[in-house]
C-alpha cells in the first residue's frame, strides 16, 4: 500500500492495493476506493482541496494527475479499463466524470489544454478549461483521446483513435478526428 504523504488532512478511504501508488503533494485532498474495486497505477494529488472518487466494481490501470485547484476525478461503478486511463487534470475547472457500466482501452482524457493561450491584444485568454463527462454504458476503444469540453452520452461507442472534443448524443456511434456521429439509435453488447 504506497501512499506518499507531504501534506495535511489528505486521506485515504477503502482498500489500496500494493500496486496503486497515492501521492499527496497538498492538503485536505481525499480518494476513495471501495473494496469492491480492483485499480492499480497512480494517482498524484498536487494541489488544495482534490477528490478522486472510484465506484463499487471498478478495475482497471489508471494513471491521474491532479494538479489544478479543487478539481474532482469521479468514475463511477463497474468500470473496466482494459489497459490504461490516462487523465491530467492541470487546473482548476477540469473535472472528469465517468458513468456506469463503461468500458475503456487505452484512453487519454484532456480537460484542459496544459498551457494558457492568451489574446496579446485583450489579455483575454483563449483556451480555457472546460470539464469532461462520460455517459452510463459507454464504451471507448482503443487509443481515444477525450478533449476539453467532451460530452459523452448513454450508451455511446467510440471507434479506436478518434479524438473527441463536442456534444455527442446518447446511443451513437462515433469516429474520426475530430470524432463525429456516424450513426445513431444503436446499443451495445459486452
Amino acid at each position: 500500500m504506497p501512499i506518499i504523504d507531504k501534506g495535511q488532512r489528505n486521506s485515504v478511504s477503502g482498500v489500496v492495493p500494493d500496486d496503486l501508488t497515492i501521492s499527496f503533494f497538498a492538503n485536505d485532498c481525499h480518494i476513495s476506493l471501495p473494496e469492491t474495486s480492483k485499480v492499480t497505477g497512480t494517482f498524484e494529488f498536487r494541489r488544495n482541496e482534490q477528490l478522486a472518487k472510484i465506484g463499487e466494481g471498478t478495475r482497471g490501470k489508471f494513471i491521474v494527475h491532479l494538479k489544478g485547484d479543487k478539481v474532482s476525478f469521479i468514475v463511477g461503478t463497474n468500470v473496466t479499463v482494459n489497459n490504461v486511463l490516462w487523465a491530467n487534470l492541470a487546473e482548476g475547472g477540469c473535472d472528469i466524470e465517468i458513468g456506469n457500466d463503461c468500458l475503456i482501452a487505452n484512453v487519454q482524457f484532456r480537460p484542459s489544454d496544459s498551457h494558457k493561450i492568451f489574446d496579446m491584444d485583450t489579455g483575454e485568454r483563449l483556451n480555457a478549461p472546460t470539464p469532461i463527462s462520460v455517459g452510463n454504458k459507454v464504451w471507448i476503444a482503443q487509443e481515444v483521446l477525450v478533449l476539453k469540453g467532451t460530452r459523452i452520452g448513454d450508451g455511446c461507442v467510440v471507434g479506436a483513435r478518434s479524438t473527441l472534443n463536442g456534444i455527442y448524443p446518447e446511443n451513437s456511434i462515433l469516429a474520426g478526428t475530430p470524432a463525429k456521429v456516424v450513426r445513431q439509435n444503436v446499443r451495445w453488447e459486452e
